[in-house]
């Protein structure tokens, strides 16, 4: 299972995060999120970038740290303001 755009996710630091947009690049999924406040109703903090990797049918999600892909990130993502990791 992958994420879809406008979905709200929970990560495993507790905190929900919005999806923003998604893309694929290299037959790796990567999203634009961004956290959430308590009422889901904010977007609040930074906007990330992370990979999506599925093992076994289990979904995992790591920063995105290929310099390379991450180019090619900031051309595609519209709203592009910066990457942490």
């Amino acid at each position: 299972m992958f994420f879809a755009k406008n979905e709200i996710i929970e990560l495993d630091d507790k905190k929900n995060y919005f999806v923003l947009d998604a893309a694929i690049i290299d037959n790796e999924i990567f999203y634009q999120i961004q956290e959430v406040n308590e009422q889901e109703a904010e977007l609040i903090g930074p906007k990330t970038i992370v990979l999506a990797v599925n093992d076994d049918g289990s979904l995992y999600i790591e920063d995105a740290t290929d310099e390379e892909k991450l180019a090619k990130l900031k051309e595609r993502f519209a709203n592009w303001i910066s990457i942490y990791y």
